[in-house]
């Protein structure tokens, strides 16, 4: 990944890996003086950021040659250097901790409705997705670019600090959501190409704007935030028209809530120097903000009631998703008592436990529809615990694992002969 999107950023910025440093030689294309200078002929690292040019270098002149004429000194200055990109100024511009997660949202839909797991397709969905979502991110920079320098936490991304031109970052963009559309295109398929097509125009053309204009921005930039978890489905082949993918997608729009309304009261004075608009700004002491989240937190508790209810899942889901369900009810619970930075940071990572073991544990629990075939390494996980449940029940828990793995028909033969 690192090396396709070295290539794009070559591309992007009309250059080649290495570059000549110096004047060229003799060439009539070349102007001749009392110095030669030319600013794109040397690229350097910057500490931040990605690229960035040097000021024009200073050499002495270089007369020109006749033909069949030899120049002494010519090339005595020429220097080769390598390019080098800055990776961590490259993640910060494609936000890439919260672009993982929305990688990340986009799996279980995936595991849970493909009958075979195909490398090469999920492979092209994570790639994909990573890309049109890095593009989108950097969009959103470009649209936000004044306002992130007015804000503490993010005033040193690469925009606003100068390390990396709109231009560049335009190109940059352009280049990400591209290719990652092709990538989900020809290795998934097209409609979860036009999905993540949809999330970038919702999230980069619709949210990020609505972000100074209306607080009810968040109700755009949660839908826009859960589209991803569909591109799973899609990528399996299941219809947007069934109900299999809305109750994860119902999940994860809820979950936005009570995550930005914390995240967004833990930083008010920053977006409010941004000029952005959230409820939970104008809330100085928090319990507003804990009376805004509430309703959100009561539809996460009840969520996997309605999994069980409409049959997404097996009633297994009740007992183990109450573990943490009741952790971020518990860490909500504190930032109601007691608001503070302290206690809604502990509510806000809460919030992000609470989405990694809920898509875990979901997919786990998962139950395939009537008529639709089990996924393969599901069928294959559940008569392997049922083996090993078996033969614990019946003291064979020390088995070698050639016996473990062995058919049904072997055990009770086994069980048989001991009888």
């Amino acid at each position: 990944l690192k090396f396709f999107v070295g290539i794009l950023i070559q591309l992007a910025t009309g250059a080649a890996p290495y570059h000549a440093v110096g004047p060229p030689g003799p060439d009539p294309l070349w102007p001749a003086g009392p110095e030669f200078t030319h600013p794109m002929l040397r690229r350097v690292p910057v500490r931040r950021g990605c690229l960035a040019l040097a000021p024009p270098m200073q050499a002495k002149a270089v007369p020109l040659a006749r033909p069949g004429e030899r120049v002494d000194g010519a090339f005595d200055e020429l220097k080769v250097t390598r390019r080098k990109i800055d990776w961590k100024g490259l993640m910060m511009l494609t936000k890439g901790k919260l672009t993982a997660w929305v990688v990340i949202s986009a799996m279980p839909g995936y595991l849970i409705t493909a009958p075979m797991i195909d490398p090469l397709t999920f492979s092209a969905l994570a790639v994909g997705t990573f890309m049109t979502s890095g593009g989108s991110q950097v969009i959103n920079q470009i649209i936000e670019k004044e306002r992130d320098a007015k804000m503490n936490r993010t005033r040193g991304r690469p925009l606003p600090m100068g390390h990396i031109s709109e231009g560049d970052a335009k190109m940059l963009a352009g280049g990400l959501t591209t290719v990652g559309m092709g990538v989900l295109a020809a290795g998934v398929n097209p409609m979860t190409a036009a999905v993540a097509g949809s999330t970038i125009a919702l999230y980069a053309g619709v949210y990020t704007p609505m972000k100074v204009l209306t607080p009810y921005n968040t109700h755009v930039g949660a839908v826009a935030g859960s589209l991803p978890v569909l591109m799973g489905f899609t990528a399996a082949g299941c219809c947007l028209g069934s109900l299999q993918p809305w109750p994860l997608f119902a999940m994860q729009t809820l979950w936005q809530f009570p995550h930005f309304y914390a995240l967004a009261w833990i930083h008010r004075e920053d977006y409010i120097r941004g000029g952005f608009q959230m409820f939970p700004l104008a809330d100085e002491q928090g319990y507003d903000t804990a009376k805004l989240i509430a309703p959100w937190m009561a539809g996460i508790s009840a969520f996997p009631f309605v999994a069980v209810g409409c049959g997404a899942t097996s009633y297994g889901f009740l007992a183990t998703a109450a573990v943490p369900t009741g952790f971020w009810l518990y860490t909500f619970s504190q930032f109601v008592a007691e608001p503070s930075r302290r206690t809604a940071r502990r509510f806000y990572l809460g919030s992000v436990s609470y989405l990694i073991a809920a898509l875990a544990l979901y997919v786990c629990h998962h139950q395939t529809p009537t008529g639709a075939e089990e996924p393969h390494w599901r069928r294959e996980t559940r008569e392997l615990c049922a083996k090993l449940l078996y033969h614990t029940s019946f003291g064979y828990a020390d088995s070698p694992p050639g016996e473990i793995l062995g058919g049904c028909h072997g055990l009770q033969s086994e069980e048989t002969a001991r009888d």
